[in-house]
């Protein structure tokens, strides 16, 4: 099946496009939006940047997180990597913390209401 993407509709920085569906049905359509992030009726509110560093203070091993501020990586490491997250949260609507880097070893993400996916 070849991949066929027609734009629909561009309004802004929002477009609509429709793509044929995979199921049997070749009459079935999926659309896909690509709403403006910034619209801040579409958009959760971004949480502070003391927020996201307690929840990454919570969620990251300590030797990946606190641990690292200091001379070698750097004084606010820390806050760093929450100034990160939070950059990521306004941009893309999502962050994402590693396997290697969360404490249970999974990774997980989180959107701007700090619920974490694993």
């Amino acid at each position: 099946m070849h991949e066929h993407r027609q734009v629909i509709s561009k309004t802004g920085s929002a477009t609509v496009r429709v793509q044929p569906s995979l199921s049997i049905n070749s009459n079935e359509y999926i659309i896909m939006t690509n709403a403006d992030a910034s619209n801040v009726k579409t958009s959760p509110e971004l949480p502070t940047l003391e927020r996201v560093y307690a929840l990454l203070k919570d969620n990251y091993k300590p030797a990946r997180f606190a641990d690292r501020d200091g001379e070698i990586w750097g004084h606010e490491y820390s806050w760093n990597l929450a100034k990160s997250s939070l950059q990521d949260l306004e941009k893309y609507g999502k962050s994402y913390v590693s396997k290697h880097s969360d404490r249970m070893g999974d990774g997980f993400s989180f959107g701007p209401d700090l619920v974490i996916i694993r």
